[in-house]
């Protein structure tokens, strides 16, 4: 999917529901520093749902994970092991 094809709203969070309706997910996953300007109804509107993430405070692929963009885990861990990593923090809580 190329973002060019993809309608971009200028409101931040209407613009973020749209992305996650074009690829068909259900739920966006939001970082703590999204949470100061996030705007839930445009996700309730389209009958999405908003998943707050704090990364756990972990000396691995979470260490510093509240500061940084989540680009740099996908760079350094690959999506295998960023996947890998959201397994193990569903199964452990």
């Amino acid at each position: 999917m190329r973002s060019s094809d993809l309608a971009a709203s200028s409101d931040r969070s209407v613009r973020l529901a749209d992305l996650t309706t074009a690829v068909g997910a259900d739920t966006y996953l939001c970082g703590t520093g999204g949470l100061r300007y996030l705007d839930r109804r445009p996700f309730a509107e389209r009958e999405l749902n908003v998943h707050v993430f704090r990364p756990p405070a972990a000396e691995d692929l979470w260490a510093g994970a509240a500061k940084i963009s989540a680009l740099w885990a996908l760079a350094a861990y690959g999506p295998s092991g960023v996947g890998a990593a959201f397994n193990d923090l569903r199964t452990t809580r």
